[in-house]
Formats: structure tokens, C-alpha cells, sequence
């Protein structure tokens, strides 16, 4: 698949979203994530997982966020949490802060300290 089939890639994330915790679906999930062809396939991925409003979902997107290699597919990871966060119309949501909050606490040091930048980020 090539950068010419950014909608197709984006209806995957958005269906595969749906099957996290599977091995084989998650690492698909975090190609899409940091698709290097259109940050739209980025963006729509990290939606669809983190409209599942669970941990996994959460996790999935800040291990892309620290696996992001340029600034441009970070920030759309970044900006798919400001936008499930301002969904919610200014009041905290309580999957976001439990989510984060247990990546916090992992032992991965990477996935730990952006979890904790990404909720700094979001004021939560």
C-alpha cells in the first residue's frame, strides 16, 4: 500500500480500531499511526482509538507518539488527545486521566514520560 491510498488506510485504522489486542492488529494500528505518507491516516487513527474511551486505545497512541520520529506526526497525535479533550466540552474526561494516569506508571521509561507530557498538555 502507497501514499496514494490515504482513504483506504484511514478506513482500516478506523475498522481495526475496533479489534485492539490482537499482536498482529496493534502493530498494523501503530503503522497507521505513524503512516509516512499523510498525517490525515495519523490523525483519523488516533481518533478512532481513543473513541473507544479505554486504556488500550490510549496506550496504542502515545506508544506512536513516542515512536514518532518528526514533529508533524507527533503534534497530530497530540492533537487527536486536544480533540477527544475539547469534545467533552471543558470537563475532564475520566478515561483520559485514567489512561494516562496508569502509562505514568509503566515501566517503559519513554512511554511513561510521554504520558506524562501529553497530560501535562492537556491540563489534566
Amino acid at each position: 500500500m502507497d501514499g496514494d491510498d490515504f482513504e483506504m488506510r484511514v478506513r482500516e485504522g478506523e475498522a481495526l480500531a475496533a479489534l485492539v489486542g490482537d499482536a498482529g492488529v496493534d502493530e498494523r494500528l501503530l503503522h497507521l499511526l505513524l503512516d509516512p505518507w499523510d498525517t490525515y491516516v495519523t490523525f483519523c487513527t488516533a481518533l478512532a482509538l481513543l473513541a473507544r474511551r479505554d486504556d488500550r486505545g490510549v496506550e496504542l497512541v502515545v506508544r506512536a507518539a513516542v515512536l514518532a520520529r518528526d514533529f508533524n506526526t507527533g503534534q497530530w497525535l497530540f492533537d487527536a488527545f486536544g480533540e477527544v479533550s475539547a469534545a467533552s466540552l471543558g470537563a475532564e474526561d475520566p478515561f483520559l486521566r485514567r489512561g494516562l494516569g496508569a502509562l505514568t506508571n509503566s515501566d517503559d521509561e519513554s512511554l511513561r514520560l510521554k504520558a506524562m507530557e501529553i497530560r501535562d498538555w492537556l491540563g489534566l
